[in-house]
């Protein structure tokens, strides 16, 4: 299955930046009370359909079915309802793993293997991997993913840097990630 934990680092700066911003005071909750994993859920859905810009980072962990990268570490922006993106990716190329560099400008992905030249890489393409555009799409990016997600339980009360934020697990279903990872064959 496709845990939360494989999404972690996205799931978790969504989820714990913009529930913690949705709670509404600074104190803690007492032990043995945390809130219920739906609301603060559908408090940063809503929150993140928002967004329009963001650093962001993916990881999966093991084999996943129909996924070519291990991780994809960047910032995006949408502007005038078009999306730009910097970062790394480690991924898995013709058979071999590389760590790569790439640039999402103007509907062109350009991707630099580790050879030192980009190569660039038509968005049609390159959505076939991972799309971009979905990100900060409402209906198909991560505010869609954080309000779909399944079995979802508060699992722990904790601070990132000084806000306080609550981890939740769940699981992220194929029909969820469908709009960022067009090829996930596996929840």
């Amino acid at each position: 299955m496709l845990r939360l934990r494989r999404l972690a680092l996205v799931m978790l700066a969504a989820v714990a930046l913009v529930a913690a911003a949705c709670t509404g005071d600074d104190e803690p909750a007492p032990s043995g009370s945390l809130p219920e994993a739906k609301g603060l859920l559908d408090d940063a859905a809503k929150a993140a359909a928002e967004i329009t810009s963001t650093h962001f980072v993916v990881r999966t962990s093991g084999n996943v079915p129909g996924v070519a990268f291990e991780n994809i570490d960047g910032d995006l922006s949408l502007q005038d309802k078009r999306v730009a993106a910097k970062g790394t990716a480690t991924m898995t190329l013709m058979g071999n793993r590389v760590e790569a560099k790439f640039v999402l400008a103007g509907g062109t992905l350009y991707l630099d293997p580790g050879s030192g030249q980009y190569q660039e890489i038509p968005e049609a393409q390159a959505k076939l991997v991972y799309d971009f555009s979905a990100v900060l799409d409402p209906q198909r990016g991560v505010a869609k993913l954080i309000g779909e997600l399944a079995d979802a339980k508060t699992v722990k009360q904790e601070k990132v840097g000084e806000v306080r934020a609550y981890k939740i697990d769940g699981t992220a279903t194929k029909e969820s990630i469908a709009g960022l990872v067009p090829q996930a064959a596996a929840d």
